[in-house]
């Protein structure tokens, strides 16, 4: 009946009025039923409809899968595109209404991330000081591992209840300190400001705290994963990045931004790592504040936005054999200098005013992340496995779940 239904609702607008077109059928149904398919109907609505058209879930979302399109929206056109859809699952980790700084749009998104942004490079974010602290990440992660040496099997997964956990930090956080004293973390600092910002409140404070904990959280350690599991698979990527590490930082040394000039087959590894996990299949949702437009589509105000970086980074033409993992894309014929086509397309943090605001930790987190791991162990699967790169759709793409060993490198 349903379908019957929907079927018996025509929506398709012409291209000589401009604007996008739209897909409502029974696969479009089955999207509502399915939504872990819907990354993938989009790849096979581009072919049918182009590189803008709307979708039905049920509101209408109007989908952008061409690079230099979402780079006119979201960064020429930040400030028309920049609004949020305000609605369910994006309020689903909201504490309050437009709080925080991923979900939140107008006045308060600019004070929230105003703020945030000042704290992370008060404390070092970009500078040695925040290097310092995920070099010491990485050595509990070494210390771990090498503690459960000759052991055939070991699960490193600590579960938590975020919200939680974060409220528990914060009243912690805050139960000696003082504003008159430095503060030592995100929260007191967030605290400080609160003082004389009156845009900034304890509600907002649990909102920016859950941004950076899950976002921070999920993404980068999801991708470390896969960069493990698509290591494991391509051994001789592998020892070739290997060599390269041992061969400008060696066994003892101390990876840091300033290698990276001198890495240059690594660097072409971990952007390869990011575009292949790929693992945001449906971007936080943009909204229109205005009339604007796209290319030649006009785009109404009030339209719920998708600048689909997983097409781009898994279909657009300047990555040739994208299924391929293949990190010499990444580089020129010289196998030194970066290529910038591919360097510019590749944007895991989405792009324009709204992408991520803790790129920059990010990018660190997995530099070191990456090299520690190497410098110390060989990946390899299990005796008799294959590796799976098979995706588990939820908020992101996750990899299944497999066992790996892990050879340390000789002394």
């Amino acid at each position: 009946i349903c379908r019957k239904l929907l079927n018996s609702i025509t929506f398709t607008i012409s291209k000589s009025q401009h604007e996008s077109r739209s897909h409502l059928s029974d696969q479009a149904f089955d999207n509502l039923v399915n939504i872990r398919k819907l990354h993938e109907e989009y790849e096979e609505y581009t072919k049918i409809y182009g590189s803008v058209f709307t979708v039905w879930l049920p509101k209408p979302y109007v989908v952008i899968t061409d690079y230099d399109l979402v780079k006119e929206a979201f960064a020429k056109k930040g400030d028309d595109f920049g609004g949020r859809s305000g609605i369910f699952p994006d309020t689903l980790l909201q504490n309050v209404d437009n709080g925080g700084v991923i979900f939140s749009q107008g006045e308060n998104w600019k004070e929230q991330r105003r703020a945030a942004l000042h704290i992370l490079r008060d404390f070092g974010m970009g500078k040695n000081l925040m290097e310092e602290q995920v070099l010491l990440s990485a050595q509990d992660l070494l210390n771990i591992l090498s503690s459960t040496d000759n052991k055939e099997e070991i699960n490193l997964r600590w579960p938590i209840q975020p919200r939680q956990t974060i409220r528990e930090d914060i009243e912690r956080a805050l139960a000696s300190y003082s504003v008159d004293q430095e503060p030592e973390c995100l929260v007191q600092a967030y605290y400080q400001r609160m003082q004389t910002n009156p845009n900034l409140n304890q509600e907002n404070l649990l909102n920016v705290c859950m941004d950076f904990f899950l976002a921070g959280m999920e993404t980068t350690t999801t991708t470390l994963r896969w960069s493990s599991l698509f290591l494991a698979a391509h051994p001789h990527i592998q020892d070739k990045m290997r060599a390269e590490i041992l061969s400008v930082i060696g066994r003892e040394g101390k990876p840091t931004s300033s290698h990276k000039a001198n890495l240059p087959y690594t660097n072409a590894v971990i952007q390869e790592l990011q575009r292949c996990a790929n693992i945001v299949p449906i971007n936080v949702t943009h909204r229109t504040v205005r009339d604007t437009s796209v290319g030649s589509v006009r785009i109404p105000e009030d339209t719920l936005i998708i600048g689909d970086i997983h097409y781009i980074m898994a279909n657009s033409p300047v990555f040739e054999d994208a299924q391929k993992f293949r990190p010499e894309r990444f580089l020129m014929e010289d196998g030194v200098t970066p290529n910038k086509k591919t360097v510019e397309q590749l944007c895991p943090f989405s792009v324009g005013k709204r992408q991520c605001a803790g790129e920059a930790l990010a990018r660190v987190e997995l530099f070191i992340g990456v090299v520690t791991l190497l410098q110390n162990y060989k990946i390899e699967p299990c005796k008799g496995r294959t590796i799976d790169l098979e995706p588990v759709f939820a908020s992101v793409l996750f990899p299944k779940e497999q066992p790996l060993r892990l050879i340390p490198v000789p002394h």
